[in-house]
Protein backbone atom coordinates (compact mmCIF):
# COMPACT_ATOMS: atom_id res chain seq x y z
CA UNK A 1 0.00 0.00 0.00
CA UNK A 2 2.76 2.48 0.85
CA UNK A 3 4.41 1.73 -2.50
CA UNK A 4 1.26 2.98 -4.28
CA UNK A 5 1.45 6.30 -2.37
CA UNK A 6 5.10 6.74 -3.32
CA UNK A 7 4.34 6.10 -6.99
CA UNK A 8 1.37 8.47 -6.87
CA UNK A 9 3.46 11.20 -5.20
CA UNK A 10 6.20 10.77 -7.80
CA UNK A 11 3.71 11.01 -10.68
CA UNK A 12 2.14 14.15 -9.19
CA UNK A 13 5.57 15.74 -8.65
CA UNK A 14 6.57 15.02 -12.25
CA UNK A 15 3.27 16.42 -13.54
CA UNK A 16 3.70 19.62 -11.51
CA UNK A 17 7.27 20.12 -12.74
CA UNK A 18 6.30 19.39 -16.34
CA UNK A 19 3.41 21.88 -16.12
CA UNK A 20 5.72 24.52 -14.64
CA UNK A 21 8.39 24.17 -17.33
CA UNK A 22 5.93 24.04 -20.22
CA UNK A 23 3.89 27.02 -19.10
CA UNK A 24 6.33 29.22 -17.20
CA UNK A 25 5.96 31.94 -19.87
CA UNK A 26 2.38 32.43 -18.65
CA UNK A 27 3.40 33.26 -15.08
CA UNK A 28 4.98 36.41 -13.67
CA UNK A 29 5.58 39.16 -16.20
CA UNK A 30 3.15 37.77 -18.77
CA UNK A 31 0.18 38.35 -16.48
CA UNK A 32 0.64 42.05 -15.82
CA UNK A 33 0.74 45.14 -17.99
CA UNK A 34 4.14 46.55 -18.79
CA UNK A 35 4.74 50.14 -19.74
CA UNK A 36 6.58 50.40 -23.03
CA UNK A 37 8.12 53.49 -24.51
CA UNK A 38 7.28 53.72 -28.21
CA UNK A 39 9.27 55.12 -31.12
CA UNK A 40 8.52 55.62 -34.76
CA UNK A 41 11.09 54.14 -37.14
CA UNK A 42 11.57 54.01 -40.88
CA UNK A 43 12.42 50.55 -42.21
CA UNK A 44 12.88 50.48 -45.98
CA UNK A 45 9.88 52.34 -47.38
CA UNK A 46 7.71 51.49 -44.37
CA UNK A 47 7.10 53.46 -41.18
CA UNK A 48 6.50 51.48 -38.01
CA UNK A 49 5.64 52.31 -34.39
CA UNK A 50 7.67 49.99 -32.16
CA UNK A 51 7.43 49.18 -28.49
CA UNK A 52 10.89 49.38 -26.90
CA UNK A 53 11.94 46.20 -25.08
CA UNK A 54 14.96 47.52 -23.17
CA UNK A 55 14.88 45.39 -20.01
CA UNK A 56 15.39 41.68 -19.49
CA UNK A 57 11.74 41.30 -18.46
CA UNK A 58 10.42 43.09 -21.56
CA UNK A 59 12.79 41.21 -23.88
CA UNK A 60 11.76 37.87 -22.37
CA UNK A 61 8.06 38.59 -22.83
CA UNK A 62 8.47 40.04 -26.33
CA UNK A 63 5.41 39.44 -28.50
CA UNK A 64 4.53 36.24 -26.67
CA UNK A 65 0.79 35.46 -26.80
CA UNK A 66 0.03 38.29 -29.27
CA UNK A 67 -2.81 37.12 -31.54
CA UNK A 68 -2.09 39.67 -34.27
CA UNK A 69 0.41 42.34 -35.27
CA UNK A 70 -0.55 45.18 -37.62
CA UNK A 71 1.90 45.79 -40.47
CA UNK A 72 2.79 49.24 -39.07
CA UNK A 73 3.65 47.99 -35.55
CA UNK A 74 6.49 45.98 -34.04
CA UNK A 75 8.90 45.61 -31.16
CA UNK A 76 12.46 46.92 -30.93
CA UNK A 77 14.74 44.89 -28.66
CA UNK A 78 17.67 46.86 -27.21
CA UNK A 79 20.79 45.16 -25.83
CA UNK A 80 23.77 46.63 -23.95
CA UNK A 81 26.39 45.59 -26.49
CA UNK A 82 26.69 43.88 -29.86
CA UNK A 83 26.61 40.08 -29.75
CA UNK A 84 25.17 37.12 -31.61
CA UNK A 85 21.52 37.53 -30.59
CA UNK A 86 19.20 34.53 -30.31
CA UNK A 87 15.41 34.56 -30.24
CA UNK A 88 12.79 31.85 -30.05
CA UNK A 89 9.06 31.81 -30.64
CA UNK A 90 7.89 30.02 -27.48
CA UNK A 91 4.19 30.72 -26.94
CA UNK A 92 4.19 33.08 -29.91
CA UNK A 93 1.00 32.63 -31.88
CA UNK A 94 1.77 34.48 -35.12
CA UNK A 95 4.58 34.25 -37.69
CA UNK A 96 7.05 37.12 -37.44
CA UNK A 97 10.06 38.53 -39.20
CA UNK A 98 13.13 39.58 -37.24
CA UNK A 99 15.60 42.19 -38.45
CA UNK A 100 18.95 42.31 -36.66
CA UNK A 101 20.80 45.67 -36.53
CA UNK A 102 24.34 46.62 -35.56
CA UNK A 103 25.17 49.50 -33.21
CA UNK A 104 24.77 51.98 -36.13
CA UNK A 105 21.27 50.70 -37.02
CA UNK A 106 22.54 48.97 -40.16
CA UNK A 107 20.72 45.72 -40.99
CA UNK A 108 23.01 42.69 -40.60
CA UNK A 109 20.45 39.87 -40.94
CA UNK A 110 16.76 39.21 -41.67
CA UNK A 111 14.92 36.00 -40.78
CA UNK A 112 11.35 34.70 -40.91
CA UNK A 113 10.23 33.06 -37.65
CA UNK A 114 7.47 30.47 -37.19
CA UNK A 115 5.17 30.16 -34.13
CA UNK A 116 6.00 27.52 -31.52
CA UNK A 117 3.70 26.14 -28.84
CA UNK A 118 5.66 23.02 -27.96
CA UNK A 119 8.27 22.47 -25.27
CA UNK A 120 11.17 22.64 -27.75
CA UNK A 121 11.35 25.64 -30.09
CA UNK A 122 13.81 26.54 -32.84
CA UNK A 123 16.18 29.43 -32.08
CA UNK A 124 16.85 32.20 -34.56
CA UNK A 125 20.38 33.60 -34.15
CA UNK A 126 21.82 36.61 -35.95
CA UNK A 127 24.44 35.71 -38.55
CA UNK A 128 26.61 38.61 -37.31
CA UNK A 129 26.88 40.47 -34.01
CA UNK A 130 23.91 42.78 -33.48
CA UNK A 131 22.88 45.26 -30.80
CA UNK A 132 19.23 45.64 -31.78
CA UNK A 133 16.50 43.42 -33.18
CA UNK A 134 13.10 44.38 -34.57
CA UNK A 135 10.20 41.95 -34.69
CA UNK A 136 7.67 42.80 -37.39
CA UNK A 137 4.83 41.09 -39.22
CA UNK A 138 5.92 38.30 -41.55
CA UNK A 139 7.24 39.26 -45.01
CA UNK A 140 7.66 42.91 -43.95
CA UNK A 141 11.05 43.21 -45.70
CA UNK A 142 9.68 41.89 -49.00
CA UNK A 143 6.77 44.32 -48.89
CA UNK A 144 8.87 47.37 -47.92
CA UNK A 145 12.15 47.01 -49.83
CA UNK A 146 14.24 46.06 -46.78
CA UNK A 147 17.57 44.29 -47.21
CA UNK A 148 20.84 43.60 -45.42
CA UNK A 149 23.14 46.63 -45.46
CA UNK A 150 20.38 49.24 -45.38
CA UNK A 151 19.91 51.43 -42.32
CA UNK A 152 16.89 51.87 -40.09
CA UNK A 153 16.09 55.48 -39.18
CA UNK A 154 14.62 56.63 -35.87
CA UNK A 155 11.99 59.31 -36.41
CA UNK A 156 11.47 61.97 -33.73
CA UNK A 157 8.01 61.86 -32.20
Amino acid sequence: MSFDWIVLAAVVAIAVLLFYFLYQGHFGSGDREMNYETKKIKVGNGTVVVKIADSAEKRELGLMNASSLPENEGMLFVFDRPDYLSFWMKNTLIPLEIIFLDENYAIVDIQEMRPCSGPICKTYTSSKPARYAIELSENFSKLHNVSVGKKVDLIDQ
